[in-house]
């Protein structure tokens, strides 16, 4: 509400000066859960156990615009580190 009431009077060209910016992560395959009912005999039976990994391979994706002007949309490199400002101005401009 603060936000909304501190810009409530900006104008087009005072919103077209601002860069927004967003990032997404993209996993792969099946997104579902499998439930399996056994019995105690049956726990460490290999047709009973599914692996799992602590995070599904993916990618993320960043991307921005101010304007009207598009600005890259960049394939996250994980060597790059998370994403924040700095990484963010050091990996990206409008040039790449």
């Amino acid at each position: 509400m603060r936000f909304a009431q501190e810009h409530a009077e900006w104008t087009i060209e005072d919103w077209m000066k601002v860069l927004w910016t967003d990032e997404t992560w993209v996993t792969g395959g099946n997104h579902g859960r499998a439930w399996v009912t056994r019995t105690q005999e049956e726990e460490w039976d290999e047709a009973t156990i599914t692996e799992r990994h602590k995070r599904k391979p993916g990618w993320m994706f960043w991307g921005c615009f101010a304007g009207i002007t598009k600005g890259p949309g960049v394939f996250w490199e994980k060597d790059w580190g998370t994403i924040n400002g700095v990484s963010t101005l050091y990996n990206c401009s409008f040039n790449h």
